[in-house]
């Protein structure tokens, strides 16, 4: 394997996280990515809560870093954990449908 094929594997957790928390950034106060190796990303999220919470991404899912559960996508688990970010998820889909109807 040539080195920008191993640089790319060892990226893949970084950059999927980083795509994941900015999808979500409508729902959250800050992010940031912490920690990456070949086999996960780890990242810091403050919640509209103002409570910050510790994210892994590996390749079981997305995980609060205190807690055995894993998430198919990160929206699931900030749904899960933040029913601020839920509210704000509701808000913003209602917004775009009522601009379909327009």
């Amino acid at each position: 394997m040539d080195d920008k094929s191993e640089s790319e594997i060892y990226d893949f957790y970084r950059r999927e996280l980083i795509r994941a928390l900015n999808e979500q950034s409508f729902g959250i106060a800050h992010s940031e990515v912490t920690h990456f190796a070949e086999n996960e990303a780890r990242g810091a999220i403050t919640l509209l809560e103002g409570e910050t919470i510790n994210v892994v991404l590996s390749s079981a899912g997305y995980q609060l870093s205190a807690q055995v559960k894993f998430y198919e996508t990160l929206d699931d688990l900030l749904s899960s954990t933040s029913p601020t970010y839920s509210a704000k998820r509701v808000e913003i889909l209602m917004a775009r449908l009522q601009d379909i109807n327009k």
